[in-house]
């Protein structure tokens, strides 16, 4: 039998977990802190944290860093290609591997597509400011710097955006002038100052952790109204990631073969280099790109059907088959709705 416990070892005992509870929550609150104050510098929601030092993000930085150097030494003009005399396009494919020195490291085979989303400087003329107008009080806003955030496309490449990020000091909402508020170039409050043209450019939804490209949004809703469950849809895009994924590393293993039949570089040293391994899609690094789990594509589809049935039901009705717009019946408003297949119904 255990010796007995004496009250005040009893409350010193729960007086102690009580103090390292609250050390616990300080230390995983400063953690917290220091995360966001990283992802500031190198991103939007502080997912970057552990990341900077991969290929990826070394290649995101060093793009952004030469871009900010061209355009505060030209005056906001955006760059030129010299032999074309034409601009940069704003879809920046990466460099071909092919055309590199072959090495050990696989890192050039999986650079990513740069989507460069600075239409204040590419398209000065049409937007007619360096920056647009605040959200909220309605002054110029000021640029503070840049962020990045992944980009899911309909093909499942590894995309990175670029956009710049504006700030708003002493902002007026609601009388309030000690507020300090910042944007995205992407925020759809942002991209409402822009000319519907290059709005029209901007083919993605903003999501907390990527940008998804509408094309993949449909695909996702037509699936599941097609009584595919978000599960399997995520299956079927991780596939469609993984084929590309193993043709890339196939060209790089191909060119390897063909380097060391020949002793070509880097197989002309003795003892041969030990090649690196072909960074996956789950690598912690993220060197290559990132395949959603079901729980984000059942998110994005729950917000997706939200929206079509917000619009089927309040904003369009379908009288005699003609559309019209406005509430004239409630009758026909309920005839018409979106009908959800039972393999949904549980995230609705």
């Amino acid at each position: 039998r255990p010796p007995s416990q004496s009250i005040n070892d009893a409350l010193m005992g729960e007086r102690n977990k009580q103090v390292q509870a609250a050390q616990a929550a300080a230390a995983k609150k400063a953690a917290s802190s220091a995360r966001e104050q990283q992802g500031n510098k190198d991103g939007e929601h502080g997912e970057f944290e552990g990341k900077k030092n991969s290929p990826v993000h070394l290649y995101i930085t060093e793009v952004t860093e030469a871009l900010k150097a061209y355009i505060n030494m030209n005056a906001g003009c955006w760059p030129q290609i010299p032999l074309l005399r034409t601009p940069l396009p704003h879809v920046l494919p990466p460099p071909d591997p092919r055309l590199q020195p072959l090495t050990a490291d696989p890192s050039p085979s999986f650079l990513p597509t740069l989507l460069l989303w600075m239409p204040w400087n590419w398209a000065a003329k049409q937007c007619g400011c360096s920056a647009p107008p605040c959200p909220c009080c309605g002054k110029q806003l000021s640029r503070w710097g840049y962020v990045r955030k992944r980009v899911l496309t309909h093909t499942m490449e590894s995309v990175w955006g670029i956009t710049n990020r504006f700030s708003c000091a002493g902002c007026k909402e609601d009388g309030n002038e000690s507020k300090f508020k910042t944007w995205p170039g992407w925020h759809p409050d942002i991209r409402k100052s822009l000319p519907s043209g290059i709005q029209s450019m901007f083919n993605y939804q903003v999501e907390h952790r990527a940008l998804v490209d509408v094309a993949l949004t449909d695909e996702l809703l037509f699936l599941s109204l097609n009584r595919v469950s978000a599960s399997v849809c995520a299956d079927l895009f991780k596939e469609r990631f993984m084929r590309h994924f193993y043709d890339l590393e196939l060209a790089w293993k191909e060119r390897l073969a063909a380097a060391q039949s020949k002793g070509l570089p880097p197989f002309d040293c003795d003892p041969p280099p030990d090649l690196l391994p072909f960074r996956c899609f789950d690598d912690p690094l993220g060197y290559f790109g990132w395949c959603p789990k079901s729980n984000f594509w059942r998110r994005l589809l729950r917000k997706e059907l939200d929206r079509y049935e917000e619009l089927w039901t309040r904003q369009v009705q379908m009288i005699g088959g003609t559309i019209l717009k406005g509430d004239h019946s409630r009758k026909t408003a309920k005839l018409i709705r979106i009908k959800v297949p039972p393999s949904q119904r549980s995230i609705r």
